[in-house]
């Protein structure tokens, strides 16, 4: 084998799997928000009137977000 060969190979075992941790890790947070999306959207229809409710769903959100981008 080449070294050109050889640092192919050490990239392809090093990089694939850490893409398909990035993807899988990916998937896992946009299960949560869509859970979390359909969970608010449930509340809002029964506190229609309440403007709590509505902060409440915009905190939530903003925790996700500083979340993700905390682990970037």
């Amino acid at each position: 084998m080449t070294t050109y060969e050889i640092v192919r190979l050490v990239v392809y075992l090093i990089g694939v799997p850490i893409i398909v941790y990035l993807l899988w890790n990916a998937s896992r947070k946009l299960k949560q928000i869509r859970a979390l999306d359909a969970k608010l959207k449930a509340e809002a229809e029964q506190n229609k009137r309440n403007p709590y409710a509505q902060m409440a769903e915009i905190l939530e959100a903003h925790e996700i977000i500083k979340e993700t981008r905390r682990e970037r």
